[in-house]
């Protein structure tokens, strides 16, 4: 059973990485709908070809592909650290149920 203050720290950490994790996971996303905005008309590349027209769309969906995936990927580590943090809180609170009068004598 560890000290309620050294609980109410791993709780506060797990839930602050959490927030941390969740605003990369913002971020990521709109940088994603940021470069999938990069799209163009074949118009612009007319004077360079089909092929140059093809090999920039194919980076922009790549790259705007990795940060969607980035995204969801900070957003589940978020939800796995809070989930973290109250699989403790639990586990605490059963050990402290568990173990409270344990070492009283019995009568």
């Amino acid at each position: 059973m560890a000290d309620p203050n050294q609980i109410a720290v791993a709780a506060d950490a797990l839930q602050g990485d959490a927030a941390v994790w969740d605003e990369v996971g913002e971020k990521l996303s709109t940088a994603a709908n940021a470069v999938a905005n990069l799209r163009s008309t074949d118009a612009v590349f007319c004077w360079k070809g089909d092929a140059l027209f093809a090999s920039y769309g194919a980076v922009v969906d790549a790259v705007s592909a990795y940060l969607r995936d980035g995204s969801a990927t900070a957003t589940a580590g978020a939800t796995e650290l809070r989930n973290v943090r109250e699989l403790y809180l639990r586990n605490e609170e059963d050990i402290v149920s568990t173990t409270t009068g344990l070492w009283e004598a019995q009568y």
